[in-house]
């Protein structure tokens, strides 16, 4: 796990490793928000046909910081865990679009990763 603070003009996207992507793991494309700290839980996914061995603290993902034109207000926190269960309808559809968001992001990684297999073979 790691954890990880930007500032109010940062933000970052995880990215795979070409490396890595050639042999089948797929990396969920996640943006990182400004003013975000926390510990970032990255899902993978192996979709080559042999495993793919990862120890804690292999780089099996990069980070890219790019610098925003002017500062995001407030903070960036995973939502709460307590009281999931009341009024969830609610709550699901005020997180529908990021929930649509991150269904796009996912295919858009296992494209590019199945693209980066067919390419380095």
């Amino acid at each position: 796990m790691e954890h990880i603070t930007t500032g109010p003009q940062v933000l970052g996207f995880i990215c795979s490793r070409a490396s890595l992507a050639s042999k089948g793991l797929i990396v969920s494309n996640l943006k990182v928000d400004p003013n975000y700290s926390d510990t970032l839980y990255i899902t993978v996914f192996n979709a080559g046909t042999g495993s793919i061995p990862l120890e804690p603290g292999y780089p099996f993902c990069a980070v890219v910081f790019c610098q925003t034109d002017g500062e995001c207000q407030g903070e960036t926190r995973r939502p709460d865990p307590e009281g999931i269960s009341d009024g969830w309808a609610e709550k699901l559809i005020k997180a529908r679009p990021h929930i649509v968001t991150g269904v796009i992001t996912f295919v858009i990684s296992v494209v590019g990763s199945i693209v980066a297999m067919l390419v380095m073979g």
